[in-house]
């Protein structure tokens, strides 16, 4: 910390000693009385007892927490945009799952920048002695947690995104075209009543809450199992996608084919 107070009470020692000299005499109408000028003075000479190594490590440490909290907060943003998303708004499963992600990284954002405001404004006081070591357990309570990015956040946010994405393709991409249309098993009846054939395909594509909610990825994680666990997701599995992506465009070459004759209800 920059000795503040050393550097108050020096300066109010001298202006003590003869405060009246500094400010000029009645003959040349206090000429002093009004700063005219100044002199920048090395900071070493008022605290000559300061470290300016220590100085340097004490601004990095900062910079790190600060750096730690910037990434918390764009990582907020970045589910946010997922839970906005075309996926998450028609499935109640994949946005409930986003939004307890968002709850988790909450709080741990906001527990973590009330710390550092604390840690910034004691180092601002004078009357409070703050050093490297409370920013260095500032960076170690985030290090230790689990809400590192490296660690954590990166691995599961990507894998959201990676399952939003493959429900987008296949379901979005079929609306309102011409072709078979993936859509609602609640639409399933209506069609029985007015189309003359109907094939009833059943993808699994939805997530569980209980088995893929974050608190549960943490322990996959720390246990060593997440990523043979994700492994056998369904868009995970290169041969089950393809064989899936295969049977649909066989399925359109059928729809297309059969789509002109007289009494096809595609």
């Amino acid at each position: 910390m920059i000795c503040v107070s050393t550097i108050k009470k020096k300066m109010l020692k001298m202006l003590n000693q003869n405060i009246s000299s500094y400010l000029g005499t009645k003959e040349d109408n206090y000429a002093g009385s009004i700063p005219m000028s100044m002199i920048l003075i090395p900071l070493e000479r008022f605290c000559p007892e300061s470290d300016p190594l220590s100085q340097e490590i004490n601004t990095h440490l900062m910079k790190i927490a600060a750096d730690n909290r910037v990434q918390l907060l764009d990582y907020l943003k970045q589910i946010e945009k997922l839970v906005e998303s075309q996926v998450a708004l028609a499935n109640n499963i994949v946005k409930r799952l986003l939004l307890d992600f968002r709850k988790e990284v909450e709080q741990f954002t906001l527990q973590y920048e009330k710390l550092l405001q604390q840690t910034i404004k004691e180092s601002r006081n004078p009357q409070i002695s703050t050093d490297e070591k409370d920013i260095k357990t500032l960076i170690t309570l985030y290090e230790n947690s689990d809400f590192h990015v490296e660690l954590f956040l990166f691995d599961y946010l990507r894998e959201r995104e990676r399952e939003i994405n493959a429900i987008y393709t296949i379901y979005y991409e079929t609306i309102n075209k011409h072709e078979p249309q993936v859509t609602a098993a609640g639409l399933i009846p209506s069609a029985l009543m007015t189309k003359r054939v109907v094939f009833v395909v059943i993808l699994k594509m939805l997530p569980a809450f209980q088995e893929e909610k974050y608190n549960q990825y943490i322990k996959d994680k720390k246990n060593g199992i997440y990523f043979e666990k994700r492994k056998k997701k369904w868009y995970n599995d290169k041969t089950l996608v393809g064989s899936i992506e295969t049977l649909w465009r066989a399925y359109k070459v059928f729809f297309d084919s059969n789509s002109q004759k007289v009494g096809f209800l595609g």
